[in-house]
Formats: C-alpha cells, sequence, structure tokens
C-alpha cells in the first residue's frame, strides 16, 4: 500500500495532491504542506524553514533531507508506528511540526487525513480512529477538559 491523502473526504496520491490548486486556500498551512510534499517527491535535498518568532525575532533555518529522514524513521521506531497507519494531521503545515507529519507518513506509505488546526478535535476524533497524530498543547488541554472527549485519545 502507498501513502495517500485524505482531505475533504475525497483520497488523493500524494504527488496529485501536492499539484492541486484550490479556488480558495481551504486552510492555513495548506498550501505549505502542498509544497513540501512536492519538494520531498521531486527529491529535494535541502529544505528551508522558518521558526514561528513566538521565542524571538523568526528566523530561517537550512534543514537537509537526511535530518528529517532520521528524525521520522526515531519517531516511528520509539512509537512503533507501522506502515500503512491512519494518521491525523491536525496542526499548521507552516511549521515543523507539521511538516514532519507529511515526512513521517510519506516514508511510511500512511494515510494522511489532512484536517484544518483547529482546538476542537472532538468532532473528527468521534467519527474516525487514527493510529498517530501531533498536537499542539491547545488542542490536547481542549480534549482532556471534556470527558467524553478525553475518552477518545
Amino acid at each position: 500500500m502507498s501513502a495517500s491523502i485524505i482531505f475533504q473526504d475525497q483520497r488523493y496520491t500524494p504527488a496529485h495532491f501536492a499539484n492541486l490548486t484550490f479556488t480558495e486556500q481551504a486552510f492555513q498551512g495548506l498550501e505549505a504542506g502542498q509544497q513540501f510534499m512536492h519538494f520531498w517527491l521531486s527529491d529535494k535535498q535541502l529544505f528551508y524553514q522558518k521558526t514561528s518568532g513566538s521565542t524571538g525575532k523568526p528566523t530561517i533555518h537550512e534543514i537537509s533531507r537526511k535530518m528529517i529522514v532520521a528524525s521520522a524513521q526515531r519517531t516511528t521506531a520509539a512509537l512503533n508506528i507501522n506502515p500503512g497507519a491512519s494518521a491525523l494531521v491536525c496542526i499548521n503545515m507552516d511549521y515543523i511540526g507539521g511538516k514532519m507529519m507529511l515526512a513521517r507518513g510519506l516514508m511510511n506509505n500512511w494515510q494522511l487525513h489532512l484536517e484544518a488546526p483547529n482546538a476542537d478535535l472532538t468532532t473528527i476524533l468521534s467519527k474516525q480512529s487514527f493510529e498517530f497524530s501531533a498536537m499542539v498543547p491547545l488542542q490536547l488541554q481542549k480534549l482532556i477538559e471534556q470527558p467524553k472527549a478525553s475518552k477518545l485519545l
């Protein structure tokens, strides 16, 4: 099984999704995710990532493909996530965390479900279960605070 992208209830190959044009940006970070996929699939060796600037002036860092691959391999090995896993991408793909979710999925032939970054994930998590997801603290906090939603974790 090869990787697939599930977006707005449609399944795409990564190459097809990376080249889609949307009449309007569906959500913040989607275009950055598509660009990352395009670069990844074209075997680009260097990536440039701008920091958020939350702790200082935003800076741009050069990240090699080798570094991304090593990080993705360590994560999937440490968490024992198998090829073909179903993963929820619900964090902003403008930032490295979102891009790393894509890299892990593309490398391991995951079924990547792309959702708009949102503080409340109860709707998506009540519809479907996932073997892996990365969340920002606010998303996790919102799930923990809701008795019914915390069971979805």
